[in-house]
């Protein structure tokens, strides 16, 4: 069948098939970037949060205060994508958890 073509149509078909190719290439290339890219800013956002959580922590787990260590992990659900978070004391305990 394609033996029977003109060579301007063989031509055009081949012309067709590498620019099919390439554009597949390249929306590979910029998916699989886009996702390494929002893969880098979604973690350097958690640890953003988590340096935060931290830092506001510290008095809370100096003091054992459970309370206060439960309302500041309880702030962390304004951010849809955290599940689950715990405060653990320096002996391994469950001090609170979100």
């Amino acid at each position: 069948m394609f033996n029977r073509l003109s060579i301007r149509y063989k031509l055009l078909v081949l012309l067709g098939a590498s620019l099919g190719v390439g554009l597949l290439i390249s929306s590979g290339v910029a998916l699989y970037t886009t996702f390494v890219a929002e893969q880098q800013a979604s973690l350097r956002t958690l640890r953003q949060v988590t340096a935060v959580t931290s830092e506001n922590m510290r008095a809370a787990l100096a003091f054992r205060d459970s309370h206060s260590a439960q309302k500041i992990l309880h702030s962390l659900q304004a951010d849809p994508h955290i599940q689950y978070a715990v405060a653990l004391d320096e002996r391994g305990s469950v001090l609170a958890q979100y």
